[in-house]
Order: C-alpha cells, then sequence, then structure tokens
C-alpha cells in the first residue's frame, strides 16, 4: 500500500523528473536547486505536510546542495537533519506510523544495501533497485508486524514491478496537471495512461497475494520482540563471516524473523470464547484448548464493515490463518454477510449451516462450492467433535425442520470439561418453547441471550432452564429496542452478570474445563 499511500517514494519520482526536465532545458546546479525546492514545497503543502514527503524533500535538498558544493553527501546526515527538523516542527511526530515507517525504510536502505551488495556479486537487470527494496523491506518487517500483525512474502517480488509502474502513474499525473491548465480534455490523456497502469499494479498485487504463502498474520507482537528483531538484524552486517557468505547471511536473516516475529501459541490448555463487538449483529470467535480456531457468525449493523475493521483486525491481533470451521446460525445478514469479506483474507476449512435453513443460505453455499469448502447441515442431535477435548452440540432445529426468519437459527451448547456455552441465535417463543417442552438438558455456564436480548425472546422458563453464571447481548445501535426492557430486568434482578457489546467491548471468556474468567477489550 505505500506505493499508493502519500509517500517519500513519490518525491523520489518527482525530482528524477524534475532534473530530467531541467537538463534537457540547460538549467544546471544552483538555478535546478532553486526552482526545484518550490516545487517540493508545493507537493508538500498538496499532501498536507506529510512526514514521508518531508522527511524526502529535506534529505533531497541537503543531498544536492551537497552536490553542488563540491561535498560528499551522507544519507545518515540527512536522515538525522530531517527528523530533527519534523520533531522540532511537531514532537508528536515520533508517534506518528507514517513518521517511524518512512524514517526506518530510509534508514534500513543506507544501512542494509551495501550488505546486501555485497551478498548479491552477480550482475543482472535492476540489480540495484532490488538491492534498495530488499533493504528497505527487511528493515520495515518488524514494525509492519507490530502495526499490522502481519508479514509478507509475496513483497519482496511484488514491490520490484509495483513501484516501477507507480513511478509511472505519478509521471503522467504531474504531465496532467499543466496540462489540463490549457485543456481539460488534454489533461485527461496522461491519466488515462496512468489508470490503465495502476490497474496494471493491483492486478500484479492481487496476483501476489493469492499466491501459496503469499503473507502471514503472525498475532500480537509485543515491543521487547521489535527491540530484539532490530538489535539482531543490525548486527548482522557487523559480524565478518557473514558478509560474503550469501546463502548463510540470507539464512540468518531469515531465523532472526522467524523466531523473533513469529509468534509461538500453543493451545495453552484454555478455550476461549470471544464475543466480539460488530454492532447489532454476531460474531463469536472459539479458540479451543488444542489450537483449532470457529468462528460462529460474521455479521453485525454493516456486516463488510464489521469484518474490515473487527472481525478481521482481531484475527490478525490472534495470529489467525485459517478458521477450521465456519459455522453460520442463519442467514441473515447481520449474522452472514461478514464471512464474504473474510474469504477474501483468511482461508476457511469447513463451513457449517442449519439443514432448515439450507434454502435461505444459497450465497453460503454459492461461495463454498466456489472455494471447493466442505458444507455440513446440522439437525437437532448432531454432536461436532471441534478437538479431543472440546464438544459442540445442536440442540435446536429439530430433523426435517422447515422454515425461515429467526426461528430457522442454530442452538448450539459447547463443552469443555466441566463448562459450558449456550449459543441461542435469534430464536424467538416458538422456538424457545419447543426447546424447553424436548425436555433436554439445557443448563449453561454462559449463555448468548436469543435475538439481541429482544423482548421477542422473553421467555423465564427458558432461562431457568439454562441457570447460567453469565449473559451476553450481542447488540449496537438499532431501531429494534434491544435489548427489551424485560430481558435485561430479568438478569439484574437474579444478579446475573450481564454482558453487553455495545457498552463493554468485546468480551472474553476464558476456561480451563473447572473454571471460566471473564475479561473485556476494545
Amino acid at each position: 500500500m505505500h506505493a499508493f499511500a502519500v509517500s517519500g517514494l513519490h518525491v523520489g519520482y518527482i525530482i528524477l523528473l524534475v532534473f530530467a526536465v531541467f537538463q534537457l532545458v540547460g538549467i544546471r546546479r544552483w538555478w535546478a536547486l532553486a526552482l526545484l525546492l518550490p516545487i517540493l514545497f508545493v507537493y508538500a503543502a498538496m499532501t498536507g505536510f506529510a512526514p514521508p514527503v518531508l522527511r524526502a524533500s529535506v534529505m533531497a535538498a541537503m543531498l544536492l546542495m551537497a552536490k553542488n558544493l563540491g561535498r560528499e553527501g551522507d544519507g545518515f546526515t540527512a536522515l538525522a537533519v530531517a527528523a530533527l527538523l519534523l520533531l522540532l516542527y511537531d514532537p508528536g511526530n515520533l508517534f506518528d506510523v507514517g513518521f517511524q515507517l518512512s524514517f526506518m525504510a530510509m534508514l534500513s536502505i543506507l544501512y542494509f544495501s551495501p550488505f546486501f551488495r555485497r551478498l548479491l556479486p552477480w550482475h543482472f537487470p535492476f540489480k540495484e533497485e532490488t538491492v534498495v527494496l530488499l533493504a528497505a523491506q527487511i528493515g520495515l518487517m518488524p514494525l509492519l508486524a507490530f502495526y499490522f500483525y502481519t508479514v509478507s512474502f509475496s513483497s519482496f517480488l511484488v514491490n520490484t514491478v509495483a513501484c516501477f509502474l507507480v513511478g509511472l502513474v505519478v509521471v503522467l499525473s504531474v504531465f496532467a496537471l499543466p496540462l489540463s491548465l490549457f485543456s481539460p480534455s488534454l489533461g485527461a490523456l496522461p491519466l488515462y495512461a496512468a489508470g490503465l497502469f495502476t490497474e496494471a499494479t493491483w492486478a500484479i498485487v492481487a496476483f501476489g497475494a493469492h499466491l501459496p504463502f503469499s503473507y502471514r498474520y503472525v498475532g500480537e507482537v509485543g515491543l521487547w520482540q521489535v527491540f530484539a528483531a532490530y538489535l539482531c538484524l543490525f548486527s548482522l552486517p557487523r559480524w565478518p563471516w557473514l558478509r560474503e557468505r550469501t546463502p548463510l547471511a540470507l539464512g540468518a536473516i531469515a531465523v532472526v524473523l522467524i523466531l523473533v516475529l513469529f509468534p509461538w501459541k500453543p493451545g495453552g490448555g484454555r478455550l476461549e470464547v470471544t464475543f466480539l463487538d460488530v454492532g447489532e449483529g454476531s460474531a463469536i470467535h472459539i479458540r479451543t484448548a488444542e489450537g483449532r480456531n470457529i468462528l460462529l457468525d460474521a455479521g453485525g449493523g454493516d456486516p463488510e464493515s464489521a469484518a474490515h475493521y473487527v472481525i478481521l483486525p482481531y484475527l490478525k491481533s490472534g495470529g489467525v490463518n485459517a478458521i477450521d470451521c465456519f459455522i453460520n446460525s442463519h442467514a441473515h445478514a447481520d449474522h452472514l454477510d461478514g464471512i464474504f469479506v473474510l474469504l477474501d483474507h483468511v482461508a476457511v476449512k469447513a463451513i457449517a449451516v442449519a439443514e432448515a435453513g439450507l434454502d435461505e443460505s444459497e450465497s453460503l453455499l454459492n461461495a463454498a462450492s466456489a472455494l471447493n469448502i466442505p458444507v455440513t447441515a446440522l439437525v437437532r442431535g448432531d454432536r461436532i467433535a471441534l478437538d479431543g477435548v472440546t464438544d459442540l452440540t445442536v440442540l435446536y432445529p429439530p430433523v426435517n425442520w422447515r422454515g425461515d426468519g429467526n426461528d430457522a437459527s442454530l442452538a448450539l451448547v459447547l463443552t469443555y470439561g466441566e463448562t459450558s456455552f449456550f449459543f441461542s441465535g435469534d430464536l424467538e417463543l416458538a422456538a424457545l418453547t419447543s426447546l424447553v417442552a424436548a425436555g433436554g438438558d439445557l443448563a449453561a455456564d454462559v449463555l448468548l441471550l436469543p435475538h439481541h436480548g429482544s423482548g421477542h425472546s422473553y421467555l423465564p422458563e427458558f432461562y431457568q432452564a439454562v441457570d447460567p453464571e453469565a449473559v451476553v447481548i450481542g447488540v449496537g445501535p438499532n431501531a429494534y429496542g434491544h435489548p427489551g426492557d424485560a430481558v435485561v430486568s430479568y438478569w439484574q434482578k437474579n444478579g446475573v452478570s450481564l454482558f453487553r457489546t455495545d457498552r463493554d467491548g468485546a468480551i472474553l471468556f476464558t476456561s480451563d474445563g473447572k473454571t471460566i474468567s471473564e475479561s473485556t477489550f476494545r
């Protein structure tokens, strides 16, 4: 994304273009520098004086001035001066992600490029560009893992081509600006070409992103891991025995990144159930004691936004690269639609739906068929072994039951050791009454209240049959009056812990098989 964002890369292309024009018309040395500075200022102003643009502009001005004075330019000095000026202008820049990424990229280029030139003694096309990009990406990897929970492998190949194409986009766009002053139609011509190169860049990036092992979500990375990674990486070029041994040096870099950045998270013998705050909807992540990942529903008040900005970042932060099973309680948008976004980012190995709601699940079934994901239709009595110690039991709907709407929802009980969780979907009075009348064991420690705490699902007999120690309402801003006053009042009067995603954020329950603890986070 750095290629399309406001970055120092664009400043470099603009400087190359401007100096090519200056050489063409015979403008030299000090006059060239004097004309370049206001151009850079105007570009920086157009971008809102973004830290990466200011950094690149200050460094370019200093290095060009050194050249005009007949002095040897020093990139490290220019980088330090740029950092000092930007921090004097606004000390808060130090905590700006763009500032950190821009300066780390340039520091890595200056520091690692000589090291990689020695490691790659062969002559091949675009060698210098490859060395620069390799140096930048090695240095950026710890910060990218820290902020975005992602490590990319295909970027080492894709960026070499993408940055070249983006350079053409920048150059064509700059040409379009003066041409548009004379004729909008004339100014549009370079932009059509820029649009083609932009589409080509996106196509290459999309191809790289879909390669096997293109990228990996590494989960939450601590500051100590980032410091350890940089300490090890920046020390490698100082080891004489690595400087001329290409396979050994590249292997050492890979080992450092793997050991420091990739969190090793075994199951830990604990079950984790997280009710995510996705607005007026439901999305529940289950991580079993043996490390398997289950996602129950994936919707929200705005399902696509919930998937992009809540569920996907949450999965990334947990290092979840694959969902072992996605279970859809029923095919309403606030429980389902987010999965269509997640399928582009996270591998889903299996899907389960209610047999009663198959007719409404056509879009999900088509998506599963296109991706060769097996689908299981669930009915009452089915039992799913999530791992060797965790089971999921289907309590509703019964076999051969046909219906639609909320009463087609799955009712599920998750059991781990002596602890259990009851997920009731959007069941309403008819279905809940049927559950109670069936006379089975409905007891559970934690209950997800049916239909977002709706008054239409208020049934004290059902509540008494479950008899939970804690209840959860997955709710957001809505026009339906959820949760109902009677529902909230019931649990408050009975002294049962009541959690709401709209007030508490995400709610995490952790079980060791005997006891359950809870915590909330946003």
